[in-house]
């Protein structure tokens, strides 16, 4: 949130944007991609995936979706077309379990770090890598604060 300083602040001054903004924010997820077995031949929009195919399923595009995200690219706190159940936390049989636990942390943290600490500033970007499996911050990020 800190690369997107208006947001940020937005946050600060108001803190029912933080549930939205977490939501956003999970649209950068850590994991890149996950990686499926079809159990029988699966027709997919026209194309099947043959039985025992190892597929890719990108998260990251999932995330950028322009049927699901209007301006997919541009981050939104106030993003009015949030799916309801969020793709990050996968679907059906294998649908994160501790989604809710997960977005009470987020949550609870990112509040505490807004009503605390508003004056904190993004130094340096992070520099992420990876595009497959789990992505990483391959360097420091620097944040500051003036009390």
């Amino acid at each position: 949130m800190l690369q997107h300083r208006e947001q940020w602040e937005a946050v600060c001054d108001d803190p029912s944007l933080v549930p939205a903004a977490v939501t956003e924010a999970m649209r950068e997820p850590s994991g890149a991609a996950t990686f499926r077995v079809p159990r029988e031949d699966l027709n997919v929009d026209g194309t099947v995936i043959p039985f025992g195919q190892l597929v890719t399923l990108s998260t990251m595009s999932a995330m950028r979706d322009e049927t699901v995200y209007h301006c997919p690219d541009v981050f939104d706190i106030r993003r009015s077309n949030q799916p309801r159940l969020h793709p990050i936390f996968g679907f059906g049989a294998h649908r994160c379990l501790g989604e809710a636990l997960a977005r009470a942390e987020l949550e609870e943290s990112l509040s505490a770090i807004a009503a605390r600490i508003p004056h904190l500033h993004l130094d340096r970007p992070p520099k992420i890598k990876g595009h497959m499996g789990v992505r990483r911050i391959d360097d420091a990020m620097w944040i500051f604060w003036k009390p």
